[in-house]
């Protein structure tokens, strides 16, 4: 983790210019809220359900990594219902709001060119991140979000939970999680 932590601090002291750092505790705090939201709101609509207490506890625990990446314990929200209040803050108040970079910068990630794979392709990497986007963020990075989509993610909250149940550990984790396993010589669930 210290390892890790390096990296990331080393590469956010490469991200400066006038008036912005990469290291602004702001900004790192407002980083980190979004992935504890994304992967709190990514468990639960496909790996299966997580209680209130459950979600806080893993806020809880992000929030030591915070600190090593330079965010000020008092900065933080107190729990994890603080910390959604301070995401539909930042979205509402029209402080975060997707600009064309960030728009531009969506469609290269939602909409990537791969020879030989068609666009329609990744229709559900866009249906599953619409699903997941507070809605007016959604609505801001122009994701589609009719009938067809809400269908989509619906069912793909139902199927994939159960896809992820019986595939073999080599697709159910990514490699850094299996080589952590295997130091801790636990075995995956």
């Amino acid at each position: 983790a210290i390892q890790a932590v390096r990296i990331v601090n080393k590469r956010h002291d490469a991200v400066q210019g006038p008036g912005y750092s990469a290291r602004d505790p702001a900004l790192l705090l407002w980083v980190q809220a979004t992935l504890v939201y994304s992967a709190i709101r990514a468990y639960r609509a496909f790996a299966g359900p997580l209680t209130e207490a459950e979600a806080d506890e893993y806020y809880q625990d992000t929030k030591e990594i915070g600190l090593l990446l330079g965010i000020p314990r008092a900065m933080y929200p107190a729990s994890l219902a603080q910390l959604e209040a301070y995401i539909s803050a930042m979205v509402d108040s029209g402080e975060v709001t997707v600009g064309d970079d960030a728009l531009a910068l969506g469609r290269v990630v939602l909409q990537p060119r791969f020879p030989g794979v068609p666009r329609l392709a990744l229709t559900p990497l866009r249906t599953i991140t619409a699903g997941l986007l507070p809605a007016q963020l959604r609505d801001q990075y122009r994701l589609r979000w009719g009938r067809l989509e809400r269908t989509t993610f619906a069912a793909c909250t139902l199927l994939l939970p159960r896809l992820l149940k019986i595939a073999p550990s080599m697709i159910r984790y990514l490699p850094p999680a299996r080589q952590a396993y295997r130091r801790l010589r636990w075995q995956p669930a």
